[in-house]
């Protein structure tokens, strides 16, 4: 059996952290090449060009010549240099705004069709179909280039889930925009996305970034060189900073230390690539270690763009032996805090899997959670206030969790039980009562979190629910939901469809 390619195989240069900046629940991690190793493409231009730098010397793009579609758009190279576009580049004008539908190259001397997704669904001017593209001031955020890429591969178009998107960032912001342009969500960002990007200054050398937003790393770029990193700065700021502005962090989270940070640098240079040819030709590969997750873009076997995060949700372990299980100290309870924006002294609502869960045969190892341990994680490290209990008895009892009303009450937790059926899609009654008590503890300040079994169909049903309460729309809330815990939750189309009823019932 071949022996897998590793990144750091593919690395012209080793890395260092530097000193963070900080900005708002933002640290960023400027990334160093370390000491003065093989000269990377920069020295001998070779390497691809950012399509930002490209456009200055005669690069462009435009329509298809033979009629305009969403999902394509022609870039013309006329340089003896390959460009290179980035996923979630963002390009304006013409007919509607783009963005980059994956990391693609184009050759030199050479026109191609490339991917985008539409970032502007309310304009098809077919008046500017002959205007060129214009690069724009900032890159799609970290959260719809990750929701774009999670539709892709579940199999279903990503045009869908970008809309919905950018709607959600539009709502979230409240922004004007008469096309629901995301750009017109960057220009209004105002003077507190200008400040906060003031804090996050260019370093002379930087190679790339390690961005946390509160205490979970959000994503670590590196680049083939200092000049196109220099080219990308400000637009990846803007991406990072306008997903901090959209999305409310949990202000108790601690931060990243620097040496998290750097353990999560050293595992993502050691991740092995899932294709062991990686390093001929030109090509995007991921990464398949269990903790981290990503792309490396390959250009004459050297890495020229590396997107990587640490997993919202953990990974499974490698387990071994019949005795194998997950347990409270293998698979922390991972509770999912909602990123909506609540009124000013409302509290947090979250989903999480049942504490405590002993089940046989439930996936490839059983779960063995400790209840305890799980109620002190929720007080203590989450700062909760009240569990919501969508458990039937016959659930806890089978979960082995008969009496949890009095372990969260040792805990020092408020419990609500409000049990809905897992077996089919509850009343609008029953749905109300549930809304009705995790609506009453939020408005009171309180820090909700909705248990059900896995934390997915019925507690996403219930937090977007609750979510509509507070004024969003049905879409809207399903969607914060899904960023979330994991992309279609709650998957289930018929609990998606009884949001909508709820709403709809709730206005009549």
């Amino acid at each position: 059996m071949p022996q897998p390619l590793l990144l750091s195989e593919l690395l012209l240069d080793g890395y260092v952290l530097g000193t963070p900046s900080v900005a708002g629940p933002l640290t960023v991690f400027p990334v160093f090449a370390d000491g003065d190793a093989t000269p990377s493409h920069e020295g001998d231009g070779r390497g691809p060009l950012p399509f930002a730098l490209a456009a200055e010397l005669g690069a462009e793009a435009r329509e298809l010549p033979d009629g305009a579609t969403v999902q394509r758009i022609e870039v013309h190279n006329p340089l003896d240099r390959p460009v290179i576009l980035f996923d979630g580049d963002a390009v304006v004008g013409a007919q509607q705004d783009r963005i980059a539908d994956g990391t693609q190259i184009v050759p030199p001397g050479t026109r191609q069709r490339v991917r985008v997704c539409c970032v502007e669904e309310g304009r098809w001017d077919g008046s500017r179909s002959k205007e060129r593209f214009r690069p724009a001031s900032y890159r799609a955020p970290l959260s719809l280039v990750r929701s774009k890429a999670a539709s892709r591969r579940t199999g279903v178009a990503p045009q869908r889930e970008v809309w919905q998107q950018v709607r959600t960032t539009v709502e979230q912001l409240k922004t004007h925009t008469a096309t629901g342009a995301l750009t017109h969500v960057f220009d209004q960002g105002g003077a507190k996305l200008e400040g906060m990007l003031l804090q996050l200054p260019l370093h002379p050398g930087q190679r790339g970034a390690l961005v946390a937003r509160g205490d979970h790393i959000e994503a670590l770029e590196l680049f083939a060189d200092a000049g196109t990193y220099e080219a990308m700065h400000a637009r990846l700021a803007r991406s990072w900073v306008l997903d901090a502005l959209a999305e409310e962090t949990d202000p108790h989270a601690v931060g990243v230390s620097r040496a998290e940070a750097e353990a999560f640098l050293a595992r993502t240079l050691r991740a092995p690539l899932r294709d062991p040819e990686a390093r001929h030709g030109t090509r995007t590969v991921r990464l398949r270690s269990a903790r981290v997750e990503g792309e490396a873009t390959i250009y004459g076997g050297a890495l020229v763009h590396l997107a990587a995060r640490a997993p919202s949700w953990p990974t499974e372990r490698r387990i071994r032996g019949a005795e194998a299980a997950r347990t409270s100290d293998t698979h922390p309870l991972h509770v999912r805090w909602i990123p909506a924006r609540f009124p000013e002294g409302c509290g947090r609502l979250a989903v999480a899997q049942a504490p405590g869960m002993r089940a046989e045969g439930d996936g490839p190892f059983p779960w063995r959670r400790d209840l305890e341990s799980d109620l002190l994680r929720l007080r203590h490290a989450h700062h909760a206030d009240l569990l919501v209990s969508l458990l039937t008895e016959r659930e806890r009892w089978r979960l082995g969790i008969p009496r949890l009303g009095e372990a969260v009450e040792r805990a020092g937790l408020e419990l609500v039980e409000a049990p809905l059926s897992a077996d089919e899609p509850p009343s609008l009654e029953a749905l109300d009562g549930v809304v009705s008590a995790a609506r009453h503890a939020l408005e009171r300040g309180r820090r909700v979190v909705l248990v059900s079994r896995h934390g997915r169909e019925r507690a996403g049903l219930a937090a977007a629910a609750t979510l509509t309460r507070f004024g969003l729309g049905a879409g809207v809330a399903l969607h914060l939901v899904a960023r979330a815990s994991s992309p279609g939750c709650p998957g289930d189309p018929r609990l998606c469809r009884l949001v909508e009823t709820y709403v709809e019932r709730r206005v009549r």
